[in-house]
C-alpha cells in the first residue's frame, strides 16, 4: 500500500493490478462500493500519530428501501436525530441496492447499535455490526476479479466490497460470525485468486529497554506476518483481516484524520497509556477517506 516508509524491510507484495484492471473495475462499478464514492478525510501518504484515540469508525451494514429513505435523508437523521456522525458516504452492495455499509463515528462501539437499532426499524431499515477484511488478487485477471467479487456478495453475511482508485487492495464487508477465513474461502471456488492483505505500520513505544524481546512478545498479541525492530521501534507487518473498527487518530500537528486498526492497541502493556505510543501508518486505500 503505497510507498515503504524509510526503513521499513521490504513486504511481500502480490503482482499489482495493471491499468486495465483498475479501469475495468471502475468502470463495472467494483471500486469505491459499487460506484459510491465515499468523501471524507484526506488520506495522505504516511501520518504519524499517538494511538491515544479517544473515538473508533466502526461498520455498520443496514438494510431497507432506499428509495423510500434515500441516503441523504438517513444521513441527516444520524446527524440531527441522534447526533452522530458519519463518516464518508456509504457503500452500496454491488447487486443489493437494498444493503449499504456504514461507517459510524463513536466513543462506545458496543453500545451503538443498540442505541440505533429502535430508530432504525420505525424507518423499515434492520442493522448488523459488520468486520472488514482486506485481500490482494494476485493474478491480472480482471474479470475473474469482478465475477468473484459478485459471487462471494451472495453469501448472505457477506455485504460489499471495497478497493481504491491506484491500490490493489479489496476491503470485504462481512458479518462478524463470518470469518475471514471463511471470507477467503469463498475466493477458492471462483477464478479469482486471493491472499490476505497486509501492510507495515511502525510502532513506537514510550520506553523499552529490550525491543528484541518485546518484539517476540507481540508476535502473539499482533495478527502480523512479522515484527521486526528498526531503531527505537517496531516494525508490524500487519494483516488486514476481521478487523471490527479503526481508531481515529489524528496526524501529529495537524487536522488530518488518520485511520488504524484497532487490535494495534493489543501492542500497548497493560500498565501502559496509549498515548504515550506513536504510530506510523499509510491510509492509502482505506475505505470512507478520499486522497
Amino acid at each position: 500500500m503505497g510507498a515503504r516508509l524509510p526503513g521499513f524491510p521490504a513486504r511481500f507484495v502480490p503482482i499489482a493490478m495493471p491499468r486495465t484492471l483498475l479501469i475495468t473495475l471502475a468502470a463495472t462499478g467494483l471500486l469505491l462500493g459499487a460506484g459510491v464514492a465515499s468523501p471524507a478525510p484526506d488520506a495522505g501518504a504516511f501520518a504519524s500519530s499517538t494511538l491515544g484515540a479517544q473515538t473508533n469508525v466502526v461498520f455498520l451494514g443496514i438494510e431497507g428501501d432506499y428509495k423510500e429513505v434515500s441516503v441523504e435523508e438517513l444521513t441527516t437523521w444520524f446527524d440531527e436525530e441522534k447526533e452522530q456522525k458519519v463518516v464518508g458516504k456509504p457503500l452500496r452492495a454491488i447487486s443489493d441496492q437494498s444493503r449499504h455499509v456504514w461507517a459510524l463515528e463513536t466513543d462506545e462501539p458496543k453500545k451503538l447499535l443498540r442505541s440505533l437499532k429502535s430508530g432504525l426499524k420505525k424507518q423499515g431499515f434492520k442493522a448488523s455490526m459488520l468486520v472488514t477484511t482486506a485481500v490482494e488478487p494476485l493474478e491480472r485477471d480482471s474479470r475473474a476479479v469482478r465475477t468473484a467479487l459478485r459471487t462471494i456478495e451472495q453469501q448472505k453475511k457477506v455485504w460489499t466490497s471495497y478497493s481504491a482508485r491506484g491500490s490493489e487492495i479489496i476491503w470485504v464487508f462481512h458479518e462478524k460470525s463470518y470469518s475471514a477465513k471463511k471470507v477467503e474461502g469463498l475466493f477458492r471456488d471462483t477464478d479469482a485468486t486471493v491472499a490476505y492483505a497486509h501492510q507495515n505500520v511502525s510502532l513506537a513505544p514510550a520506553q523499552c529497554d529490550d525491543l528484541a524481546t518485546m518484539a517476540v512478545e507481540l508476535t502473539e498479541k499482533l495478527d502480523a506476518l512479522k515484527i521486526s525492530t528498526n531503531d527505537d521501534h517496531f516494525v508490524a507487518d500487519l494483516f488486514l483481516r476481521d478487523i471490527e473498527s479503526f481508531l481515529v487518530l489524528h496526524q501529529d500537528g495537524g487536522k488530518q484524520m488518520v485511520f488504524c486498526p484497532s487490535t494495534l492497541l493489543r501492542a500497548v502493556p497493560a500498565d501502559q497509556d496509549p498515548a504515550t505510543w506513536q504510530v506510523t501508518i499509510d491510509n492509502t486505500g482505506y475505505p470512507f477517506l478520499k486522497k
